[in-house]
């Protein structure tokens, strides 16, 4: 719909129902989507506040959803608002009481996009190594947010990687 439908619609409201609406500025809600392919990118975490340091080392791979991801009976139920975490370390190289506060931190990463900022859809994460990972107080783990990994992982703006919703 553009502007004049709405200012007519608005009319129309106040003329035949006698009701007042508020009226601002047109929105889109723009999304980023993220379009290479199995991009890999690493994760570095080290702080020293005294004591015993923390330090975390994560390898993830990027890559977009596909409709073949989608249909899968394994993966599909996975998908959780437009975004799928799949957990792929093998060894016990990251304990597993890590892995649910980096599904946390990417989840969180992805509700603003590194290109303007909107939420990032449609994104698989694969957690693929873990090169090295100490134990570290809760309270970090709890609050683990990585940024965006690079510059070619991060969402390029394109006609195809905009959406309205």
């Amino acid at each position: 719909m553009g502007e004049l439908h709405l200012d007519i619609i608005v009319d129309r409201m106040k003329r035949e129902f006698n009701v007042e609406a508020n009226v601002g500025k047109p929105q889109v809600a723009y999304r980023e989507t993220i379009q290479a392919a199995d991009v890999k990118s690493d994760y570095k975490h080290a702080k020293q506040s005294g004591g015993k340091g923390q330090y975390g080392h994560v390898v993830i791979e990027l890559s977009p959803i596909t409709a073949e991801d989608r249909a899968d009976p394994k993966i599909g139920p996975l998908i959780k608002d437009d975004f799928l975490f799949i957990n792929d370390i093998t060894g016990g190289v990251i304990p597993k009481e890590f892995i649910p506060s980096i599904e946390k931190g990417l989840r969180e990463t992805i509700t603003s996009g590194p290109l303007a900022g909107f939420p990032v859809v449609d994104v698989k994460v694969k957690l693929s190594s873990a090169p090295t990972m100490t134990s570290t107080p809760r309270k970090w783990r709890s609050s683990w947010r990585p940024r965006w990994p690079s510059s070619r992982a991060s969402p390029r703006p394109s006609r195809s990687c905009w959406s309205r919703s």
